[in-house]
């Protein structure tokens, strides 16, 4: 029996494409961009999609492979290493990478996330944009303006340095020309960048010390007996005291 006889047949066997496509790629936990929504790296790993892609990025004269290369980079944490390439957006490989980042319309709620079919809508909806953006470049290079341009818009600089509390948003610091970055949730400041010099608080009193912390090994900076710094990677880290001045001051450490 064909899929035009048996249409939801049709449906799993494309859904199950998806799934091992998106397992294929080679980045951790893409599968699940099915109930989030396409991600750029999700829409490089559906091979229906990634047509589309292919079509943009002949148009503006990008390379494919260029472009997996630093959408993988992107997606596990090279936003700050990128910056000035995402603020200046004049290679056709980061022009396409916008783009996509444009397209793409998560789903974070749980309350929101995507069924079968609204995944496949997305799908559609992800390939007919991508579809008229390759044929009118200049909407393409207007997108990206307005992309950089609202960026900017999502923080402020608080003492020479990019600043915002409420959504995540470093992506939007890196694509705005920053190196570095605090971002308030809670009661918690988080510092990031490429690198910071967390070395610099053993010259103000804090004490460095290795400890387990879910399953992992962590270092923490006390002082005066109590946590004050969590360093998770070399350039993340979080500030636990509540010290807003200790948080800007990690960041133009970068």
């Amino acid at each position: 029996m064909s899929d035009v006889e048996n249409p939801e047949a049709g449906r799993q066997a494309r859904l199950g494409e998806h799934k091992q496509q998106l397992g294929d790629y080679g980045l951790r936990g893409l599968e699940g961009r099915m109930q989030h929504g396409l991600d750029p790296a999700a829409m490089l790993a559906v091979h229906e999609v990634r047509a589309k892609v292919e079509a943009l990025a002949a148009a503006l004269g990008g390379d494919m492979a260029r472009l997996d290369a630093l959408t993988k980079e992107l997606h596990v944490g090279g936003v700050w290493k990128n910056a000035q390439r995402l603020a200046e957006a004049s290679e056709p490989e980061v022009m396409v990478w916008h783009v996509l980042g444009g397209v793409c319309h998560e789903k974070n709620a749980a309350q929101d996330q995507l069924d079968d079919s609204g995944y496949l809508a997305d799908v559609e909806r992800v390939k007919a944009v991508l579809t008229d953006m390759s044929a009118d470049l200049d909407r393409v290079k207007a997108v990206i303006a307005e992309h950089v341009q609202n960026a900017r818009n999502k923080f402020e600089i608080v003492d020479g340095v990019a600043y915002a509390e409420g959504e995540f948003p470093f992506l939007n610091m890196a694509i705005g020309g920053e190196r570095s970055g605090v971002w308030k949730d809670g009661e918690l400041y988080f510092v990031g960048a490429d690198a910071v010099d967390f070395e610099s608080l053993a010259g103000q009193g804090y004490t460095k010390e290795e400890r387990e912390d879910r399953g992992r090994k962590v270092t923490f900076w006390t002082k005066d007996g109590q946590d004050a710094v969590k360093q998770l990677y070399p350039g993340f880290g979080i500030v636990l005291n509540g010290d807003k001045n200790l948080a800007l001051e990690l960041a133009k450490t970068a």
